[in-house]
Formats: structure tokens, sequence, C-alpha cells
């Protein structure tokens, strides 16, 4: 049986605090290179839209089950809530504003945060799929 890892000593409040601060700026001043009719180039901001899956696994490099550990940690517990909750509302806001895939972005809220489908009972009538539409006017 393999034995369970144990969280890195140097995670602390303030190490994860300041990781989540480069990843939220890194997507806020992400930006794509594009190629212009003449051949030259140009450089386009395109913000990120910050995953909390992006910032542990990729951002972070470590694994999905030390978050869940780091969670029940009372010494970063409150940081990692925060951090949660900074991501979440950053994914409700793309949401809303039309950014983003709507799709992916209501599958992240369900898988991530614990959000489900309204489901209302009432004489036998069960709702079981929900649609949202979103319009830019630009």
């Amino acid at each position: 049986m393999p034995r369970k890892k144990a969280i890195p000593k140097t995670i602390t409040a303030a190490a994860l605090q300041k990781g989540f601060d480069e990843y939220f700026d890194k997507c806020k001043n992400h930006s794509i290179e594009t190629t212009l009719k003449s051949g030259e180039k140009h450089t386009v901001p395109q913000p990120k839209i910050p995953t909390i899956k992006d910032f542990w696994c990729v951002h972070m490099k470590l694994s999905w089950a030390t978050w869940g550990e780091l969670l029940a940690s009372e010494a970063t517990a409150a940081t990692c809530e925060a951090i949660r909750d900074t991501l979440e509302g950053a994914v409700l806001d793309a949401l809303i504003n039309g950014e983003g895939n709507s799709t992916g972005l209501i599958f992240d809220l369900k898988a991530n945060y614990g959000y489900t489908d309204k489901q209302l009972t009432n004489d036998g009538l069960q709702i079981r799929k929900i649609e949202i539409s979103v319009r830019r006017n630009n």
C-alpha cells in the first residue's frame, strides 16, 4: 500500500498567497501574439479566466490531494478558502459577463464549487435541463 504523502513543509499561508497573487496577475496580464496581414506581429491583451485546478496543479505544481490537506490544515485553511472564494468569483464574473465558454464555466462551477442544476418537483414535473444564454451589447 503506498504511503500517504505529507504536506510539503515549505507551503505556508504566506507562500500560498504569494503564489496566488503571481498566478492572478499572470491571468490578468495574459496576451496573445497575432500576425497582421502585413506580416507584422502584434500583441493583443487577452486575460485568462483563472481556475482553481490551473492555479493549483499547473501554476503551483502540486497534487489535488495536497489542496485538500491544506484546506483541512489550521495554518492554511483561511488562506485556501480566500483563494477558493476569489477564483469562484472570477468564474462567476466571467459567466455573467459573457467571457469564455459558458458550458465550460458552468462545468467548472459544478465540478469544483458544488453548484447543481435547480430541480423543481411539483405534481411529477421535474426540470432536468437549464439553458443559459448571454448576449453581449457591444
